[in-house]
C-alpha cells in the first residue's frame, strides 16, 4: 500500500545488527574525551600533509602496483614535502665581499641539489625490484 510497486514485488527493508552495533561502538568511542583529543591532534599533525600532497603536488593516485613499490612512491612524495619544508625554513644568507650579511633568501635554489644528493646516495636497485 505504501509503494507503487506491482503486487508481489514488495520492497524489503533489512537491518544489519552487527553493522549497527559497530557504528554505535564507534560513536561512543569518538564521543569520549580522550579519544577526541587524539583525533584532534591528527587533524593538526597528519591531515595537512596529505592535503598538501593532493592539492599542491597533485598526488591523488599511485602509478605503481605492489606494496613495496607503493611504499617507495609514497616515500618519494613525502621526501618532496619534507624538502620543500626544509628549503622554506632554512634560508641562505647572502653576503657581500666584506662578509656583511645583505639578506636571507629562501633556499629553493638548493632544493634540486639536496634532492640529488639524497637520491644519488641511496642504492637504486631495491627501488626497481
Amino acid at each position: 500500500m505504501c509503494t507503487k510497486a506491482k503486487k508481489g514485488n514488495n520492497r524489503k527493508v533489512q537491518i544489519n545488527e552487527k553493522w549497527e552495533s559497530l557504528k554505535e561502538y564507534v560513536r561512543v568511542k569518538l564521543s569520549d574525551e580522550k579519544t577526541g583529543e587524539i583525533y584532534g591532534k591528527r587533524k593538526i599533525d597528519v591531515e595537512p600533509v596529505f592535503g598538501f600532497l593532493k592539492a599542491n603536488l597533485g598526488f591523488t593516485r599511485f602509478s605503481v602496483r605492489g606494496k613495496q613499490k607503493v611504499k617507495n612512491e609514497l616515500g618519494f612524495a613525502f621526501m618532496a614535502v619534507n624538502l620543500r619544508k626544509f628549503t622554506a625554513n632554512n634560508p641562505i644568507p647572502i653576503a657581500d665581499d666584506k662578509n656583511n650579511l645583505l639578506k636571507k633568501v629562501p633556499s629553493k635554489i638548493l632544493l634540486l641539489g639536496t634532492f640529488l644528493r639524497l637520491v644519488m646516495s641511496q642504492p637504486l636497485l631495491p627501488l626497481f625490484t
